[in-house]
């Protein structure tokens, strides 16, 4: 029993990879296909051109069939010009048919190659001909031809096409004689094949090569053209993981990435199997640098108009991109990842600087402190810390008790006498002063 078990699966197995569309070659693709399995006559056109027996021509049977279960028959329309009964009645092809079946392919002038492959089963006399002829909009012209007497179960069929090709036709011819005798020609699996050697363009939008993001969310996006086959499908996979097949989306959003450095592969593959591939690195960076402002020190007063700025900072992940320094509420200005900054022009009085850090992936992070600019040099926290004013007050001071004693008004004593003698004592040129 196991060992029947496995037989049947093993037929079955097979019975699918039979029923399955087999694909096109390496490097070629398929332009059209038919299994004749749809609606009937569908894009096909189809008649008799020798009616001296009558109509008879193409359609689609049951009878045969070669890995589906429908086939195209020569003489599947039409009446036995012997017996009067249909043609399908008894499977006998009638005589003096000259049987068409053609499709217009379109415009394949693009292509590097043309051929056409199919499957055909036949039982026909001495006259008789089956052939494939192709047209570009003009001329006929045979590219393959059957004539019988032949005999054959299910045979497969190629033959190259011309790349001026527009309709494709398959034609059987029986003779005069051959009434009620032969049963016809059958066609199945019929394709038509061009050569496609070019992959795929592919560009990568979205991330940006060695990029840092803010988020572990990212959208990735591409743009992908094959002017020959065409896409058929798009995969993409990140760090070396899984492909994963996105058909011919065109974005894919990516969740919940750890923070650090990821690897990006997006593969484009096109009909004819040709493959183009890029790959690219990008960051993940959700925590927010560190700062700390160092100088001036918090509520302290500077005496110049010219302010140094100092600061530490650090990021763990991307690294430091920038810093930004606004003075109160005036424009960010822009500072390369140094640590420290002159402002210059700062005017006196009550200050509050702004120092911004931004890592790579965007997160930012500020810090801020006040300070005074007192610039005054007869102000006690001016930059002579008031020893000028100190200067000024005591020589007017001294000036003052000098016009006072010159008038009588006041008696500086003996220590007067011992300044006048060591100060007034002489005149303008060394003489002695009055």
């Amino acid at each position: 029993m196991r060992a029947l078990a496995v037989l049947l699966a093993l037929c079955l197995l097979a019975l699918a990879m039979i029923l399955l569309p087999q694909p096109a070659h390496a490097g070629t693709f398929a332009v059209f296909q038919e299994r004749f399995e749809g609606d009937w006559p569908g894009p096909w056109l189809v008649g008799d051109d020798n009616l001296s027996a009558g109509a008879d021509y193409w359609g689609v049977t049951t009878h045969r069939d070669s890995q589906g279960q429908k086939s195209a028959w020569a003489a599947q329309e039409g009446t036995n010009n012997k017996t009067g009964l249909p043609n399908a009645l008894n499977h006998r092809q009638d005589d003096s048919m000259d049987a068409y079946m053609r499709v217009d392919l379109g415009d394949l002038s693009g292509n590097n190659a043309l051929s056409l492959s199919l499957e055909y089963w036949i039982e026909s006399g001495s006259g008789d001909v089956f052939s494939v002829r192709v047209s570009d909009g003009q001329t006929w012209t045979t590219v393959w031809s059957l004539p019988g007497p032949v005999a054959q179960g299910w045979t497969p069929a190629e033959t190259p096409l011309p790349l001026s090709t527009r309709f494709l036709e398959f034609r059987y011819l029986t003779a005069a004689s051959h009434v009620d005798e032969y049963e016809g020609v059958y066609v199945d699996r019929v394709e038509v094949l061009a050569e496609d050697a070019n992959p795929p363009s592919l560009a990568i939008l979205s991330p940006i090569h060695d990029q840092w993001t803010g988020s572990k969310d990212v959208v990735v996006t591409w743009e992908t053209v094959d002017t020959g086959s065409g896409i058929a499908f798009v995969e993409v996979r990140i760090d070396g993981g899984f492909w994963v097949n996105m058909g011919l989306a065109t974005s894919l959003l990516v969740q919940g990435l750890a923070e650090g450095l990821h690897a990006l592969d997006v593969r484009s593959v096109d009909k004819a199997g040709n493959q183009a591939l890029q790959s690219i690195d990008f960051g993940v960076d959700v925590t927010s640098p560190s700062i700390v402002l160092l100088g001036p020190p918090e509520g302290s007063v500077v005496t110049s108009s010219s302010v140094e700025l100092t600061w530490t900072a650090g990021d763990s992940v991307s690294g430091i991109a920038y810093y930004e320094v606004r003075l109160d509420s005036g424009p960010w200005m822009r500072v390369e990842p140094v640590d420290s900054f002159v402002l210059t022009g700062v005017a006196d009085g009550s200050r509050r600087v702004t120092v911004r850090v931004v890592d790579l992936a965007g997160n930012g992070a500020e810090t801020s402190l006040a300070f005074r600019v007192n610039t005054n040099p007869l102000h006690p926290e001016g930059p002579a810390h008031g020893a000028l004013l100190y200067a000024l007050v005591t020589a007017g001071a001294l000036g003052l008790l000098v016009l006072l004693h010159r008038k009588g008004k006041v008696d500086l004593g003996k220590p007067w006498s011992r300044i006048k003698t060591l100060f007034l004592r002489r005149g303008p040129k060394g003489g002695k002063s009055s």
